[in-house]
């Protein structure tokens, strides 16, 4: 069955939907919105899907074209893209979403995640966090490594991304470019109006703790700047954590052409677990795949299983 796609957001992570999407038989996308693109066929700004034309706004999209499903990639924060969410749930649509708050939103905005779940089974659509970090990697891998151990002492994930294979906006996320004293001083006072540094730690220590069934004492964090010939290339970025007991740490390093990439998941326990993933798993690529695959299971939910899953 070929699924109704309706693009939310056509960024670099959109068009990069609209592009795989067009190599499948499974998805066939009809519509598009994005207020910065209004008015532009979606096949000139992709190189897919010649004919689609970018809307202004979900109303005029869904006018113009049905849609069975739409895939959303507008945003990390959750409170920026809920008012998203509710338009798409409320105009009848199942939505599979990239934000990363979304990944364990109630621990984000108890309130806002309830409103979001209340309004999805109402209009009896699912509402989907697809990710891959999080959503992926750091929580969905270690904590599947987990079932396999009678006992559990400790979890430690680390990740290691080039960001010269990322996108722009990824990397100045992570401050690429920038002094590190002005890093520093940015990551000290959490302002200049700009993020600094990967959305998402926060949901998957979360995440992590709930599937084992913890509670979070005490974390710890902490970012700091990589640099190379007195300019910032990148980020580390850790998450430690006491949960009764067991120890989590989450390390994420993201830098420019760092001397290599990988995944890897240690667990000290009965047994004791290591999995390795050499060369890293492509977050956005595989954020794509992630996005196109949850849609068969976003139709199937549908006026089933409504309301928000993550």
């Amino acid at each position: 069955m070929t699924s109704r796609i309706l693009l939310y957001g056509v960024g670099a992570i959109g068009q990069a939907v609209a592009q795989a999407a067009a190599t499948r038989r499974d998805v066939s996308v009809t519509a598009a919105v994005d207020p910065g693109l209004a008015g532009r066929d979606l096949g000139a700004v992709s190189g897919a899907w010649t004919g689609v034309r970018i809307c202004a706004s979900l109303g005029e999209a869904l006018a113009r074209a049905g849609a069975d499903c739409a895939i959303h990639a507008t945003g990390s924060r959750l409170a920026q893209i809920a008012p998203q969410l509710i338009e798409i749930a409320d105009a009848g649509l199942s939505v599979v979403s990239s934000c990363e708050e979304l990944c364990v939103p109630s621990a984000v905005d108890p309130a806002l995640a309830r409103q979001l779940d209340a309004r999805a089974v109402e209009k009896g659509v699912a509402i989907i966090a697809a990710g891959v970090n999080p959503g992926l990697v750091m929580e969905a891998l270690p904590v599947l490594a987990a079932t396999a151990c009678v006992r559990v002492d400790s979890i430690r994930v680390e990740r290691v991304v080039d960001l010269a294979r990322r996108r722009p906006q990824l990397q100045r996320k992570l401050g690429v470019g920038m002094d590190p004293a002005a890093f520093r001083t940015l990551a000290a006072n959490h302002s200049g109006g700009r993020d600094l540094g990967h959305v998402g730690l926060s949901q998957s220590m979360e995440a992590i703790a709930r599937a084992l069934d913890l509670e979070l004492d005490t974390e710890q964090r902490g970012i700091e700047p990589i640099v190379r010939d007195g300019a910032v290339v990148g980020a580390e970025e850790i998450r430690r954590a006491h949960c009764e007991g067991t120890v989590i740490e989450l390390v994420l390093r993201m830098e420019m052409s760092p001397r290599e990439e990988f995944d890897e998941v240690r667990i000290e326990g009965d047994p004791p677990i290591r999995v390795t993933v050499p060369g890293g798993i492509h977050g956005d690529r595989a954020t794509v795949g992630r996005l196109l695959n949850a849609v068969r299971y976003a139709r199937k939910v549908q006026g089933l299983n409504p309301g928000t899953l993550w």
